[in-house]
Order: structure tokens, then sequence, then C-alpha cells
């Protein structure tokens, strides 16, 4: 009976060490992803909410869209999307159906209240260039009453 509660117990331990779930390494990151392009209305209407449908590549299948990251300047809008990226071994590259190697081309929309009637001027973040200075997609959108 000894040996049998020993063997039990040996084994019980070794299951219950090696299942682990405890990890020091995060099993996700947040990540800036360039903006491609966008659609704005040619103008915006004071006292309305419009959308802006922002398009970027999204590189692989572990990549989700997580939210804008905006700073807000009076009518100045600098925007960047940020992207969770799980880290898995099962990731894979998207290519988008017009064999774009970037990803996949992905769209989210941002809903903006317009509670100005001064031109609105966004700025969105579209990557680095080779010399690591930030670059920005410039768009000014006036407001009409």
């Amino acid at each position: 009976m000894k040996k049998a509660f020993f063997l039990f117990s040996m084994i019980s331990v070794l299951v219950l060490n090696s299942c682990s779930i405890d990890s020091d390494e995060p099993s996700f990151y947040v990540e800036t992803l360039p903006v491609a392009s966008v659609d704005l209305p040619t103008e915006f209407v004071y006292g309305q909410s419009h959308d802006i449908i922002v398009n970027y590549y999204r590189p692989t299948n572990c990549h989700e869209f997580n939210n804008f990251l905006i700073n807000t300047d009076g009518n100045q809008r600098t925007i960047a999307v940020l992207n969770t990226v799980y880290t898995s071994n099962n990731c894979s590259t998207l290519i988008d159906t017009g064999n774009n190697s970037n990803g996949e081309l992905v769209s989210a929309t941002l809903s903006l209240n317009i509670t100005s009637t001064d031109t609105y001027v966004f700025s969105f973040y579209q990557g680095t260039n080779a010399n690591n200075i930030d670059q920005f997609l410039v768009i000014e959108v006036p407001v009409i009453q």
C-alpha cells in the first residue's frame, strides 16, 4: 500500500508541475502598423458623426485589430493602427488577393464626432523611411454647417 501511495504521489507531482500555465513570457504584444490608404468624406458636417475607413495590411493571421492610437491637438489628429499580435508557432504570412506581399488588406472604421467648424487635419502613420523617419499621409477635411 505504501508503494502504491508513493507511486501515486510521484505521478501527481510530475503531472501538476509539468503542466504549469505560469510563464514569464507574454502570449501577445501590441504592434503599430502603417496605414495603406484612407476613405474620408470630402467634407464634414458640423454636429454630425462621420466614419473614416482606414485600410492597412495585416501581415499574419496572428495579427488582430486592437484599436486606433489617436493624438489630438485641437482639430489636428495623428492616427496609427494598433494590432494585437499573438505569439504562436502557428502564425502564417498572409498575402493579399492582389498578390501583395505586405499581407492581407483589411479595413477598420474610426467614428469621429465633428465638434468644431474649423478644418480637420489628419496625419495617418505610414511607417518609417530608409532614414528611420516617421512618414504620414496628411489629409485636410473642411467642415460645413
